[in-house]
């Protein structure tokens, strides 16, 4: 499960909890679950341990960019055309 589903699933007292077992502050873990901030390996291991493995260290550290469109940039995960032609 990655940052963002557990905060819908565990709510903010848990988040708060998982925070400070691993050792960083609630805004920190907050910014990771909505995509403005990506995790160390090094803490994506310690909010693991700290959320019981309810969280996945792989999913901190790449999550899916999918889930949160970039918007307006015309970037990837938009799910708009960038207007670049690749050729090979």
């Amino acid at each position: 499960m990655n940052a963002l589903e557990f905060f819908k699933e565990y709510g903010t007292a848990e988040g708060r909890r998982v925070a400070i077992l691993a050792g960083t502050s609630y805004a920190y873990l907050w910014q990771v679950a909505h995509g403005y901030r990506r995790p160390s390996p090094e803490m994506a291991v310690k909010l693991e341990a700290a959320s019981d493995g309810r969280m996945d260290r792989v999913s901190l550290v790449w999550p899916d960019w999918t889930r949160r469109p970039r918007k307006g940039n015309g970037g990837l995960g938009d799910g708009q055309p960038t207007g670049h032609v690749i050729t090979i």
